[in-house]
């Protein structure tokens, strides 16, 4: 799964709430489970990149703290696209 292609159109709350339900339950495959992880993360990502987050993060002096949240998120989506081509090679 390529980092770049995580699917991030719907993040709203509630998304990302249904998204760690899906994580929670009964998933067959370890690499499912971990794909699906990097899409949590990218909707994650999504939703403080997008909208009211930056604009706020600007007027109330956070930015770096924001900022720092994203990098947070991004470096982990890129450990979990590792583990997960690391699975793949696997033959999880």
């Amino acid at each position: 799964m390529n980092v770049n292609s995580v699917a991030t159109a719907d993040c709203s709350v509630a998304s990302i709430s249904g998204r760690i339900e899906v994580l929670q339950g009964d998933v067959p495959l370890l690499g499912e489970r971990v794909s699906q992880l990097v899409a949590l993360l990218g909707a994650v990502r999504a939703d403080l990149t997008a909208d009211v987050m930056p604009r706020a993060a600007r007027i109330t002096g956070t930015l770096p703290r924001l900022n720092s949240a994203i990098g947070n998120v991004d470096a982990a989506i890129e450990a979990t696209d590792r583990l997960l081509t690391e699975l793949d090679g696997r033959g999880w």
